[in-house]
C-alpha cells in the first residue's frame, strides 16, 4: 500500500529539519576549528604593530594591536554563518564521518525536492513528492537512521591544538612588548605637548586678530585685511599641526619673517618725535595740553588754528612763528619728508603773509600727520603681531621639555616664589609712592630669578637695610633756585645764615630715593616697552638677567 501524498510530505520534511540540525552542527564545528587554526595570524599581527610601536612614534598602539583581532573575528564568523552548505553536502559529509553507507546522500540525490534547498534560517519551500515505493521505502529507512543521530555526540567540537599554542607564545609576547616601557612614549608625550601648545597659540593669535579687526585705529584697511589673512592662515596651520615641533616652528617663523621686514627700525624714534612736534604745535596754537595719543589728533587741528590765527598777526609775530615752524620742519625732515616739506610750507606762508597759502599747507601737514599716524599704527600692530609670533615660538620650542625635572622641583620652587612675592609686596607698601607696585616681572614665559632656584632659597628681606641710591630728577626741576642753609651758631650767640645759588644753572640736582621703589619703577618700564615694542627674543633674555640680577 502506498503513503498517502501528506505522509510522504511529513518525512520529507522530517528529514530535511534533520538534515538541517546536522547541518548547523557541522557549521560550528568548522567555525571553531577555522578560529582555532588561524587565530595566531591574529596575535602574530598585534605582536608586529607593539614591534612597530618601538621603532616608530605610533598613537594609540594598543587600538591597533586591537583591530587584527576584530578583522580576524569578522571573517571567521562571516566564513562560518555564511558559506553555503547544501543538503547534499551535509549528507556526504554525514555518510563520510559517521559510515552511514552513503545513505543520506542517496536520499537527498533521488528526492528531487532536497536539491534546493540549503542550511540556513530561511524555511524553503515544499515541492511536490515523488509517489515512488522505491523512493519512499529508501526515505524511510533514511529517515530512521537520521533519528537516531545525536549531532553532539556524532560532531564532538574540535580545536588545532599546535595552533592555539602558537598563538598563546604570540600572545605572550604582544603583551610583554605592551608592559615593558616603549621609549616611543617619550616621543608620543612631546608630540602631545607640542599639538596642545600649538593649539593654545593658535588662540592667541585668534585673540589677537580679533583685537586688531575690532581695534577704531589708524590702519589702512588694505594693510589690515592682509594681517588678518595672514594671523588666520597660521592659526588654521597650528591647529591642524598634528605635534610636529619642526613644522610648527617654521610656520610661525615664516610669518615672523615676513612681518619683521615690514617693520621700520626707527618705529619708536619717529613716534616720540611726532608726539613731540605735537605738543609744540599745541603750544603754538594755544591748546590745552593733552596726553601723547591725542595730541597727535589734535596736531592737525593746530595747524589749522595757527594758520587762521597769522591774519591777525604783525609782521614781528608772523617772523617768530615761521621761524619756529622752520625749525619743526627741520626737526621733523629726516623721520617724515613730507610733513616737514607741509611745516617749512606753512613757514613760508607765514613769513609772507598768504593765508591762502598758509590753509593749503596746513591741510598738507594734516594729511602727512594722518599718513604718519596710519603708518605708526601699523608699526605698533605688527610690533604687537611679532611679540605674540615670538612668544608663541618660544613657547611651542619648549613644549614637552624638561617636565619631569620641573614637576619634581614644583613643591620647593612655588614655596621660594610665594616668599618672595610677600616681601616685594612687604617693600611696595613701606617704601610708599608711585613706585615699585606695579610690575613684579617681566612680560610672562620666560621667567626666570632666583625664586626658581630650589638650591638657593629666598631670605626675608628688611627694606630698612637696603640703601638708598641716586636717581637725577626731570632736567629744570630744582636748578637755578636760592637755597637757604642754616649755619652753626657762632661765639657771640648768633645764628650764621648764607644764601646762595645752585652751583651750576641748569644742572640735575642729585636725590637719594629708596632702592626698591627705583628697581620697580624701572622693571614696570621694562615690562611695558617689551610688551609695546618688537624686541628679539636674545635681547629679552638679556633684559631679564639683568633685572633678575638687581632685583632685591
Amino acid at each position: 500500500m502506498l503513503p498517502t501524498h501528506s505522509a510522504k510530505q511529513g518525512e520529507l520534511k522530517e528529514l530535511r529539519e534533520l538534515l538541517i540540525r546536522l547541518g548547523r552542527r557541522l557549521r560550528l564545528r568548522d567555525g571553531l576549528l577555522t578560529a582555532s587554526r588561524t587565530l595566531w595570524w591574529a596575535v602574530l599581527a598585534a605582536a608586529l604593530v607593539q614591534l612597530l610601536a618601538r621603532l616608530t612614534p605610533l598613537e594609540r598602539a594598543w587600538l591597533w594591536s586591537l583591530a587584527p583581532f576584530g578583522l580576524w573575528a569578522v571573517l571567521v564568523l562571516g566564513h562560518a554563518l555564511l558559506r553555503p552548505m547544501p543538503l547534499l553536502r551535509v549528507a556526504r559529509r554525514c555518510d563520510a564521518e559517521l559510515s552511514l553507507k552513503e545513505r543520506l546522500s542517496t536520499a537527498v540525490a533521488l528526492q528531487p525536492t532536497f536539491q534546493p534547498l540549503v542550511v540556513s534560517a530561511v524555511e524553503p519551500s515544499i515541492l511536490p513528492v515523488s509517489h515512488s515505493s522505491l523512493l519512499h521505502l529508501q526515505l524511510h529507512d533514511t529517515l530512521s537512521t537520521t533519528r537516531a543521530i545525536q549531532p553532539r555526540q556524532a560532531f564532538p567540537l574540535r580545536v588545532a591544538g599546535r595552533s592555539l599554542l602558537l598563538a598563546a607564545v604570540l600572545c605572550a609576547a604582544t603583551i610583554a612588548l605592551a608592559v615593558i616601557p616603549n621609549p616611543m612614549d617619550a616621543v608620543l608625550q612631546e608630540r602631545v605637548a607640542v599639538r596642545q601648545a600649538a593649539q593654545e597659540t593658535a588662540r592667541k593669535i585668534e585673540e589677537l586678530r580679533e583685537t586688531i579687526a575690532s581695534e577704531d585705529t589708524e590702519l589702512d584697511d588694505e594693510q589690515r585685511a592682509e594681517l588678518l589673512r595672514q594671523l588666520a592662515e597660521l592659526a588654521r596651520k597650528l591647529r591642524e599641526n598634528p605635534g610636529q615641533r619642526e613644522q610648527a616652528l617654521a610656520d610661525l617663523s615664516a610669518l615672523e619673517e615676513t612681518l619683521r621686514r615690514q617693520l621700520e627700525p626707527g618705529a619708536e624714534a619717529r613716534q616720540a618725535a611726532l608726539e613731540q612736534l605735537a605738543a609744540n604745535l599745541a603750544k603754538l596754537a594755544g591748546q590745552q595740553q593733552t596726553d601723547e595719543q591725542e595730541s597727535l589728533n589734535q596736531a592737525a587741528q593746530a595747524l589749522a588754528d595757527l594758520a587762521a590765527q597769522m591774519g591777525e598777526m604783525d609782521a614781528a609775530q608772523r617772523e617768530a612763528l615761521a621761524t619756529t615752524l622752520q625749525q619743526m620742519a627741520s626737526q621733523a625732515a629726516a623721520t617724515d619728508p613730507a610733513l616737514a616739506q607741509a611745516l617749512s610750507a606753512l613757514a613760508e606762508a607765514t613769513r609772507q603773509g598768504d593765508t591762502d597759502a598758509a590753509a593749503q599747507a596746513a591741510q598738507n601737514g594734516a594729511q602727512a600727520l594722518r599718513q604718519a599716524e596710519s603708518d605708526l599704527a601699523m608699526q605698533r600692530t605688527l610690533a604687537r603681531a611679532l611679540n605674540s609670533l615670538q612668544n608663541g615660538r618660544q613657547t611651542v620650542a619648549r613644549a614637552g621639555q624638561g617636565q619631569g625635572q620641573g614637576q619634581a622641583t614644583t613643591g620647593q620652587s612655588g614655596q621660594g616664589q610665594q616668599g618672595q612675592n610677600q616681601g616685594q609686596q612687604g617693600q611696595g607698601q613701606r617704601a610708599g609712592g608711585p613706585g615699585g607696585t606695579q610690575a613684579r616681572t617681566l612680560p610672562p614665559g620666560n621667567a626666570s630669578g632666583r625664586a626658581q632656584d630650589p638650591n638657593r632659597p629666598n631670605k626675608p628681606v628688611d627694606v630698612g637695610e637696603l640703601p638708598s641710591v641716586y636717581v637725577p630728577r626731570e632736567r629744570g626741576e630744582g636748578s637755578g633756585e636760592e637755597e637757604f642753609i642754616p649755619g652753626q651758631e657762632g661765639s657771640e650767640g648768633q645764628t650764621e645764615t648764607r644764601q646762595q645759588e645752585g652751583p651750576l644753572p641748569g644742572a640735575e640736582t642729585a636725590v637719594l630715593v629708596p632702592y626698591s621703589q627705583v628697581y620697580y619703577e624701572y622693571l614696570e618700564t621694562a615690562a611695558q616697552a617689551m610688551e609695546r615694542e618688537y624686541i628679539p627674543a636674545s635681547l629679552k633674555d638679556y633684559v631679564r638677567e639683568y633685572f633678575s640680577r638687581l632685583e632685591p
